[in-house]
């Protein structure tokens, strides 16, 4: 074998087992969860081995399925509030099961790949030594156990980069899975078909939120069946330029129909879609929308037609919109007061937008605007600090408190102490995986969808009015940060294996194979053991999540925790509760820790809360390690005090510092 065909085969199996790895650990987490929950460890364990065998032998059917399934999980998680990782659950089963059947029959690493499926294997190894280089703090048995047993996260978790990076990981398998199948799912439109179903269901969960609040519109805006009013109109707005785009002619025809009736359906998904972005109230993707618009009106007719029908479309915009805000907002005004009220209101808003921002008027649209300049900075920031590695996966919205503690206010909260994502989905990549990760993710997607676009008339519709589509969807992700999400992930790349384009020979894949592999290792190793691995260890160890915490915020300790702490005043004051009533003996033995060196040793023999005070000593400015070492925890499962299977230690808050009061020495005794 060549050199380069080794090193080509090297970078794909390394890619590849990675992948597979984290795919078998999110499954074996699933099946090996607190057995005290439902369902029971053996129906996981036979809903693993289905979804194995769809893989392995409907592998086609079961992408079709999970790519329909995507808006019923999301209705499933907005109305029963479950931790929303089903999907990765799904997906993982089918996918090991694919990869088994492309590996007996020796077909599991392809040698001819387009540069894009190139790029895709290079961001899994990427992301994955992101992933590393926030998670290397972690001892084994610590992160194993969080994984398996522990697995809804938060984002102000650390472990959340495991579930960020899990995700995308994910993403890219199923563009690669999705990618070679392609021959067996693209004959007789059937991408066509696929999408109006799934859009016909996107359409039905609005539809039942609107007209019967299910669920309640807590939000400012139509938003189901997805998390959040600006993920919902960014996927519309791709609906809607794709249905718009197929609407005109040539249109899908299939046998029997003419043209002009095969483009009646799409012309009304069009419409569907464009009214579920004006009542999402999603301000920047109302911009793309009409943009959108626009450019098929110029293609079609005269500039100044073009122009009087945006404008009009424009102006219909704010109208439905404040109609619906208006009716839905105050339900004590009459209906034809707060319709006329918000009209009113919303159009001199935008009319003197302009004027406001340079005037600094802290008016709800002005601090938009100011809250994202903001975010945008913090960003721009962050990626300068370390323009090879980045932050790390899915660790922005955790650090943006601390990034900037000069920033001005925006509104009524303070930027450097808010906690945010970066509302621009490339910036926020760009600052969390670096400038090679930005690179490899924005070449992958333009060489799937440039080519889509530039299809020529005589070409495939279907593939030009996807790629449009696409397009539209990035543009609306410069103001938002929607494809974070693990359902827009699965359905946008999903949709871009569809538009993959064939592999153009095997001197362009060698060639470009070895740039992209030694470029990706040399990333990678800079993750690894660059700057990042010199810095202290910004994680928490042995405490569990903060929704199993108690209303004061304080979370339940393993019997061995540690966290950093920066010392910030003279007395640093702490607070445990213990579980001595329900331990035999009635008392723990709590020893205390400061950067490895024991400094206090505290008997817990009530169910009352202990607080205790420290001096700091010289150290005030620096980040110390505090840790606690119990002689024994409590377990309330096996105690028969319910189905909570932890080991508990104790409760314990935020650490707290306050300048030392005279007479009254602290001490922790």
């Amino acid at each position: 074998m060549k050199l380069k065909d080794f090193m080509t085969l090297s970078f794909y199996a390394a890619a590849q087992v990675l992948a597979l790895c984290l795919c078998f650990l999110q499954l074996a987490g699933f099946v090996l969860q607190n057995p005290y929950q439902t369902p029971s460890p053996w129906l996981r364990l036979g809903l693993a081995g289905g979804l194995f065998f769809v893989g392995w032998r409907f592998a086609v059917a079961g992408l079709i399925g999970f790519f329909l399934f995507i808006p019923v999980s999301g209705f499933m998680h907005l109305r029963l509030g479950l931790e929303n990782i089903l999907l990765e659950t799904l997906f993982c089963g089918m996918y090991l099961g694919w990869a088994a059947r492309k590996a007996v029959s020796r077909e599991l690493f392809g040698r001819d790949m387009p540069l894009a499926a190139v790029c895709s294997h290079g961001l899994i190894i990427v992301v994955f030594c992101s992933m590393l280089g926030v998670l290397r703090f972690f001892t084994p048995d610590f992160f194993i156990y969080r994984i398996l047993f522990t697995q809804p996260l938060d984002q102000i978790d650390v472990l959340f980069s495991y579930r960020a990076g899990l995700t995308l990981i994910c993403a890219l398998c199923l563009f690669e899975m999705v990618r070679r199948e392609s021959p067996s799912l693209l004959p007789s439109g059937r991408l066509y078909r696929i999408i109006v179903l799934q859009a016909g269901l996107i359409a039905v969960f609005s539809a039942i939120q609107l007209f019967f609040q299910y669920p309640v519109m807590r939000l400012p805006g139509l938003f189901s069946p997805f998390a959040d009013i600006h993920s919902f109109a960014g996927y519309a707005v791709l609906l809607f330029v794709f249905f718009l785009s197929t609407s005109l002619p040539p249109a899908i025809a299939g046998p029997g129909q003419t043209r002009r009736k095969a483009r009646i359906l799409p012309g009304c998904l069009a419409g569907i879609f464009l009214a579920c972005i004006v009542l999402s109230n999603s301000r920047s993707t109302w911009l793309v929308a009409l943009a959108a618009l626009a450019a098929a009106l110029l293609s079609r007719t005269s500039r100044r037609k073009a122009l009087a029908w945006t404008g009009a479309g424009l102006v219909s915009l704010v109208v439905l919109s404040g109609i619906f805000h208006g009716a839905t907002r105050d339900f004590g005004d009459t209906l034809s007061t707060s319709m006329r009220h918000n009209i009113v209101v919303r159009v001199r808003n935008l009319i003197s937008l302009p004027g406001d921002f340079l005037t600094h008027r802290s008016r709800g649209e002005v601090q938009t605007v100011n809250s994202r300049l903001s975010l945008w900075k913090r960003a721009l920031e962050l990626a300068w600090s370390d323009p090879v590695a980045g932050a790390g996966i899915g660790s922005f919205y955790r650090n943006s408190a601390a990034s900037d503690a000069s920033e001005e206010k925006c509104g009524t909260q303070t930027a450097a102490t808010a906690r945010q994502n970066v509302h621009n989905w490339y910036l926020q990549l760009l600052a969390e995986l670096g400038a090679p990760g930005f690179a490899l993710m924005l070449g992958l997607i333009w060489m799937c969808v440039s080519p889509a676009v530039s299809e020529p008339a005589s070409g495939s519709q279907v593939k030009r009015a996807l790629g449009l589509g696409l397009t539209a969807y990035g543009a609306s992700c410069l103001a938002s940060h929607h494809l974070i999400l693990n359902t827009q992930q699965y359905m946008i790349f999903f949709l871009l294996a569809w538009l993959c384009p064939q592999p153009p020979g095997k001197a362009l894949r060698h060639r470009w194979s070895v740039v992209v592999a030694g470029a990706v290792a040399l990333v990678a190793g800079y993750q690894l053991l660059g700057p990042m691995a010199a810095q202290p260890p910004t994680a928490a160890y042995g405490l569990y999540p903060r929704e199993a915490g108690d209303a004061l915020g304080r979370r339940w300790t393993m019997r061995e925790f540690g966290f950093p702490v920066r010392v910030e005043n003279d007395v640093m004051f702490l607070e445990f509760q213990g579980a001595a009533p329900n331990i035999p003996g009635g008392r723990q033995r709590l020893t205390l820790f400061l950067d490895g060196r024991e400094f206090d040793e505290v008997i817990l023999d009530s169910a009352a809360a202990k607080r205790l005070g420290y001096p700091t000593g010289d150290r005030i400015g620096q980040t110390v390690r505090l840790s606690g070492k119990l002689d024994r925890a409590y377990n309330p499962a096996t105690r028969g005090a319910g189905g909570d299977n932890r080991d508990l230690g104790v409760l314990t808050g935020d650490v707290r510092f306050l300048p030392d009061l005279p007479g009254s020495p602290p001490s922790g005794r």
